[in-house]
């Protein structure tokens, strides 16, 4: 077997490898860890990694199988890899079939790419295989987060478990329910053993004779979780029964068939001969358990990560993993078990030397908890020294309009410096209402600006206009709605006019108005008046049925009757498609026109372009695409996500 020579692989990749890289990629066929600092050529190093295992005759391509968290990821490590072996190819030193004779395949067998999926992927293939030994049929549909959201609300809604004592509305008993439920999930308990920890932490709590505040809460929680847990069952069996899966159950029920069936994990064996784990660090228990039952007999598994980088602790996710991988997926030569090697990759090609100081200077405390964590050190020297500002503020909004300037300062070349591309230029913040606030500023200085998630997306003026109108459409009490269109760009209602449709809508209702009464019967009456929704005030009815013209403006009455026209001709379109129907409310209210000549234009159609997809994808619980159910799903946008 001819081993392929750094010289010819620099030369077939186009550039040299640097040391760490090649330690990298020549590495033996035997588990191992490379601890990867940010920027320091990871998906460049395991590309090569695989490319060299091939070129050398030790792995087939097909026979690669590499796991990340992001379909984006997986997509980039794969198109590495694949680029990697093209090049390899171009250079003679892989045959265009990529078959160098490896022992145990059959040489004329055909060959293709190397498998990269994300870590949930690779678990519903385990799951789409072999579920039906425990009673799961293939091919279950995956459910979105909120269809996830309106059936765990249905299932809190009908359990018959004593939740009422706690105090809990639905809505939040939903958001714990399924919090606790992916916690389960990620650290592979179940709920019968927490139901079981509880009620002896329980017993143990209320055999004192008192309990000092912290003892209280404990046993507030525990008989809450308890509570939970149960509910997890009903949650889990209802999943069963609609056939249905959502992204916690993925490894859940993988790491369950790998454990009760041991011949699974030898067949997954069979079929990849090297395994590469990337942003290692990230993954939960479960997913390292099921790692470590499929490959942890001295498979050649190489572990990618950063324990530096670790944020998603709250996501379930263990460092540990990282940490304790030597004895998780030790090295066995000779029947003799051995710690795998430790490869660094410390030369970061991003950033220049001050970024970098400061980096290691924020991290040295971190390092020291975990092993062969080294500082980063620059690998180019392109990109200069780099520029790190800190700025402390009295207020949120002085903090806000200080970053407000300096990125227009950035975007403008001010200070004597280049301009940078509007496009080059990020924010992170704390929270999402953060985000909000910086790109209404900087819009408001002329500064172009995309912001990202759903919660921002239903924040956009164009993206607010078509929700109120398709909420206006739905529900004919769907007052708060009606009021934004009314007092709006387009119709600019003013408060005179806006109270006189409002005293209108309560007289077609049967009054509408609050009566004092000192007499108990008559006040209960009075209170649940309006409640059955015939009896409700509706603006909607006012419009359509304005009553003496004299109590509005003249411009005003126009208006009303105007808007009325347009959501009665509407109304008659609320079956169609939702896609369609927003289509339609764009150019029959002159929406579309308004968005176009917008000082936001581009902004506002790159909103409306998201809302339509996310339409489009859209498929509640039961399969259904309603109205009702789509303008659900926007408000568990803004509740969830």
């Amino acid at each position: 077997m001819n081993q392929c020579s750094r010289p010819d692989l620099d030369r077939a990749l186009g550039f040299e490898l640097s040391n760490q890289q090649w330690e990298v990629v020549s590495a033996p066929l035997e588990p191992a860890v490379v601890v990867a600092g940010a920027g320091t050529g990871k998906t460049t190093s395991m590309a090569a990694r695989v490319a060299w295992l091939v070129a050398s005759g030790h792995v087939r391509a097909d026979t690669v199988l590499g796991l990340t968290f992001t379909n984006k990821a997986a997509a980039g490590l794969l198109g590495s890899m694949r680029s990697s072996l093209s090049r390899l190819e171009a250079a003679g030193l892989i045959d265009p079939e990529r078959g160098a004779v490896i022992e145990g395949i059959d040489e004329d067998e055909g060959t293709g790419d190397p498998q990269v999926l994300t870590y949930n992927a690779f678990a519903k293939r385990i799951i789409d295989e072999h579920g039906v030994r425990l009673g799961r049929e293939p091919n279950s549909l995956l459910i979105t987060d909120g269809a996830r959201h309106q059936l765990a609300y249905r299932v809190v809604c009908r359990t018959t478990l004593p939740l009422a004592a706690f105090g809990k509305s639905p809505i939040n008993l939903t958001g714990e329910l399924l919090a606790l439920d992916d916690q389960l999930a990620d650290l592979a308990i179940s709920p019968l053993d927490l139901i079981e920890h509880d009620q002896e932490a329980i017993a143990q709590l209320q055999g004192h004779d008192a309990l000092q505040e912290i003892g209280k809460k404990m046993l507030a929680t525990s008989q809450l979780r308890v509570a939970l847990a149960g509910l997890v069952i009903q949650w889990r069996a209802e999943k069963l029964a609609r056939d249905v899966q959502d992204f916690a159950d993925q490894t859940r029920l993988a790491l369950e068939l790998v454990q009760a069936f041991p011949d699974i994990a030898e067949k997954v064996r069979a079929h990849f001969a090297v395994v590469l784990l990337d942003e290692y660090q990230d993954t939960s228990i479960a997913q390292r358990m099921l790692l470590q039952g499929l490959f942890g007999n001295g498979h050649p598994v190489t572990a990618v990560g950063d324990p530096c980088q670790a944020i998603y602790g709250f996501r379930g996710a263990s460092v540990d993993n990282i940490d304790s991988f030597d004895e998780h997926f030790p090295i066995f030569r000779n029947g003799i078990k051995s710690k795998p090697v430790h490869y660094p990759l410390t030369s970061n090609r991003r950033s220049g030397p001050a970024i970098l100081a400061v980096a290691n200077e924020i991290s040295h405390e971190l390092r020291a908890r975990h092993q062969d964590v080294e500082p980063l050190v620059a690998g180019s020297i392109d990109r200069g020294r780099g520029n790190v500002q800190c700025a402390l503020f009295e207020t949120s909004a002085e903090e806000k309009s200080w970053i407000v300037q300096q990125i227009r300062q950035l975007g403008e070349g001010g200070r004597d410096q280049k301009s940078i591309k509007w496009g080059d230029i990020a924010i992170l913040a704390a929270t999402g209402r953060d985000l909000v606030d910086l790109d209404t500023a900087l819009r408001a200085q002329g500064v172009p600006t995309q912001l990202h998630g759903a919660a921002g997306l239903l924040r956009q003026p164009a993206v607010v206009e078509i929700r109120s109108m398709l909420e206006v459409l739905h529900n004919p009490i769907a007052n708060p709605a009606l009021v934004r269109i009314l007092t709006g760009p387009r119709f600019r209602i003013g408060v005179r006019d806006l109270a006189a449709l409002g005293r209108r809508a309560a007289v077609l209702a049967g009054g509408g108005h609050r009566q004092v009464t000192t007499d108990v019967t008559d006040a209960l009456d009075e209170a649940v008046a309006g409640s059955d929704p015939v009896e409700a005030i509706s603006l909607s009815d006012a419009l359509a049925d304005l009553g003496d013209l004299t109590a509005y403006s003249p411009e005003a009455a126009r208006r009303f009757a105007a808007l009325a026209t347009e959501i009665a001709q509407l109304r008659r379109q609320v079956g169609e498609p939702i896609t369609d129907l927003i289509n339609r409310i764009l150019y029959s209210t002159g929406l579309a026109v308004e968005i176009a000549v917008s000082s936001s234009a581009e902004q506002q159609q790159y909103a409306v372009t998201s809302l339509l997809d996310l339409a489009a994808e859209f498929t509640d619980i039961d399969g259904g695409h309603t109205l009702g159910a789509f303008l659900s799903r926007l408000t568990d946008a803004e509740r969830f996500d």
